[in-house]
């Protein structure tokens, strides 16, 4: 019993540091990826013979309701992060150490574990320095990224899921036949786009964050006076 105690307070804790990239990430690259759809139709995508305009008008309330991006990055970052003295976090980050130690083990997946390993490396360091902005009591400059540091986030975690995806599919794949065989495949395939180009994107937002200066919150409200 105090094993699934233990257990449960375990996942509590991991789904309370999740719920603001749950909320967020997904909805931001909504609106990008329904603006997209409308950029492939051109002209006609804005225009109401095609559905996709109706698409993005009714994702683009995502970002705002039940908190903005920019109060769910305050929440993970001023919040989620720290609480229980930062059990929550430390946890999560386990989970994705133990996903990379096992897709290590297959040969066709090394490549991913380690450029995973690699990411949550250059997270934990970002997550170790605005801590210790932190630490000096600055909390208005500690939290003036929150939101990059939100997206950070979402791309590592996500990254973990798809990796984890892949491990079940490419298991699968030796005796899958027809329609499962085109969708694990495609698991995989997914798995190496978001790889290759949406991963290396959290090794700009790193140096954004870790060259954090307080520019947003030093600028003097005069300049922007008429």
């Amino acid at each position: 019993l105090m094993k699934v105690g233990e257990e449960a307070e375990k996942y509590d804790l991991i789904s309370d540091l999740m719920i603001p990239v749950v909320k967020t990430y997904p909805s931001e690259m909504g609106i990008l990826s329904t603006s997209a759809a409308i950029q492939c139709l051109g002209g006609y995508g804005f225009c109401r013979d095609f559905p996709v305009e109706q698409y993005y008008r009714d994702i683009r309330i995502d970002t705002l309701h039940e908190g903005t991006t920019g109060v769910q990055g305050q929440d993970l970052l001023g919040r989620k992060v720290t609480m229980k003295g930062g059990k929550a976090y430390k946890l999560a980050m386990e989970e994705v150490s133990k996903t990379i130690k096992e897709a290590e083990g297959i040969a066709e997946l090394q490549a991913y574990a380690a450029q995973l390993k690699d990411a949550q490396k250059v997270f934990a360091d970002v997550t170790d320095y605005l801590l210790a902005i932190k630490e000096t009591g600055d909390r208005e400059k500690f939290q003036a990224d929150a939101s990059l540091y939100l997206e950070m986030a979402g791309v590592l975690f996500v990254a973990w899921q798809w990796l984890l995806q892949a491990m079940v599919a490419f298991k699968a794949l030796p005796t899958a036949i027809d329609v499962d065989k085109n969708f694990y495949q495609g698991k995989l395939v997914t798995c190496q786009y978001f790889f290759k180009y949406e991963l290396p994107k959290l090794e700009s937002l790193a140096k954004t964050l870790k060259s954090s200066d307080g520019l947003t919150v030093a600028i003097d409200a005069a300049l922007f006076e008429d």
